[in-house]
């Protein structure tokens, strides 16, 4: 902005040749390009493990980075780097500031506008959701939840599940392992209700088989539930009236 204001031809030092000026359209734009520049000059095999990473919608440790790796070669019929060479990727890609290492130092994350570009780039999305979702699914559900954070990993097959389309089992997933600790010992309603948003339908009530009858009303429920513990009583009011037509009791 000061630099606009003293190099303006027509009113060089004056506060108005800042007028029009969008500061924040100007940075995102600045930005933007940076992170074209940079993702652009990576050797092909790193940008595809970037767009690999920005697959998971949470931190992930070097095992996760691995089966995204191996699920990026797969699509590019290339070989799988493991060890020295993929952390050296891992490390190519930390010193360009695409990648981030957090404190615990075992735990790598994607700033969201990095995460952003770079999943907009990914080939085969539905390919790789299923590799990383067979992976959480190896070992998330038995996962023993004593605190906050041993949800992470559950919640992250939740999202694998819903953006494959597989909404019946991360419907279940959600009954069986994440609502109770979430919302009753940890009380995060807040998540919860963006969980619960992502398999509410946007126009019509789900269709339930009878044998899943119980489980939509429960969902149903909880949701309506969560709407109005979050200040949307209207919101939860009309989902309430929506769903209860369809499963045929009154509200």
């Amino acid at each position: 902005l000061i630099g606009v204001i003293l190099n303006n031809p027509q009113y060089p030092g004056q506060l108005r040749a800042a007028d029009g000026y969008d500061a924040v359209a100007h940075l995102v734009h600045r930005q933007h390009h940076i992170l074209h520049v940079a993702f652009e000059s990576l050797a092909p095999p790193d940008a595809q493990l970037l767009c690999g990473i920005a697959a998971f919608r949470s931190a992930v440790d070097f095992v996760a980075i691995k089966v995204v790796e191996a699920s990026q070669a797969r699509v590019f019929s290339r070989p799988a780097r493991s060890g020295y060479g993929l952390s050296s990727a891992i490390r190519e890609l930390i010193s360009r500031n695409l990648l981030l290492q957090e404190e615990r130092f075992s735990f790598f994350d994607l700033h969201p506008v990095v995460r952003k570009y770079a999943y907009a780039r990914l080939v085969d999305k539905k390919s790789v959701h299923l590799d990383i979702g067979a992976y959480f699914e190896s070992f998330a559900t038995r996962i023993e939840v004593s605190d906050r954070d041993d949800l992470t990993s559950i919640i992250e097959l939740f999202h694998q599940l819903v953006i494959v389309g597989n909404t019946a089992a991360a419907r279940g997933l959600l009954y069986q392992r994440i609502y109770e600790p979430l919302v009753n010992t940890f009380g995060d309603l807040r998540t919860a209700t963006e969980l619960f948003a992502s398999l509410a339908p946007r126009d019509q009530p789900h269709k339930y088989e009878t044998a899943a009858h119980d489980l939509g009303r429960w969902f149903n429920e909880k949701f309506a539930d969560l709407l109005s513990k979050g200040g949307w009583t209207r919101r939860a009011v009309e989902w309430l009236e929506r769903t209860g037509k369809h499963h045929g009791h009154n509200v």
